[in-house]
């Protein structure tokens, strides 16, 4: 059955794709508009295959419609904010050595790539880039998959990166 969400053509999924079992709601997402209270969506489960699934959910061919204002499809994406500065860094540190049994908890910078030797990076979702330009800055070799075409022509304005219309199934 196809449903019309906010513009955009679903699917509904009442039964796990795995197990086939009837999905049992566990959540409902609500939209509240001038007075009208409607249904957007349900989460849904299935005990066997312990599989989640958001029901309904968009065709393939209309998910980058869920992207068309997402902070990381834009050009302003090329943020810095994946290694800390500053009193966070001095704090992050510290508690690293005085918890020294747990020091990966304090380790996030770089989203926990931090002191790992560069390699070979790929990024699925990319966006336009922000987090591609950071590792290539630290050395990575990167790459970057998203199905935005907008968003993949500012990622390969990145020095060091290179990103591909694609999607995940796509790929090799």
């Amino acid at each position: 059955m196809v449903v019309e969400n906010e513009g955009i053509s679903c699917r509904q999924i009442e039964t796990c794709e795995l197990c086939a079992e009837q999905g049992k709601v566990l959540y409902s997402i609500f939209a509240i508009s001038y007075f009208l209270l409607r249904e957007l969506g349900r989460l849904e489960s299935a005990l066997n295959a312990r599989l989640l699934w958001s029901d309904p959910q968009p065709f393939p061919d209309q998910i980058h419609k869920l992207y068309r204002t997402y902070y990381t499809h834009s050009r302003s994406s090329q943020f810095s904010f994946y290694r800390s500065r500053g009193t966070a860094k001095l704090v992050k540190d510290a508690l690293a050595k005085t918890l020294f049994w747990k020091p990966y908890i304090f380790q996030s910078d770089n989203l926990h790539l931090q002191g790992l030797p560069p390699g070979d990076l790929i990024e699925v979702g990319c966006g336009s880039g922000g987090f591609l330009a950071a590792m290539a800055r630290e050395g990575w070799k990167c790459h970057g998959i998203d199905f935005d075409e907008s968003a993949i022509a500012e990622a390969r304005k990145i020095p060091g990166v290179s990103a591909e219309v694609a999607e995940l199934t796509q790929r090799a």
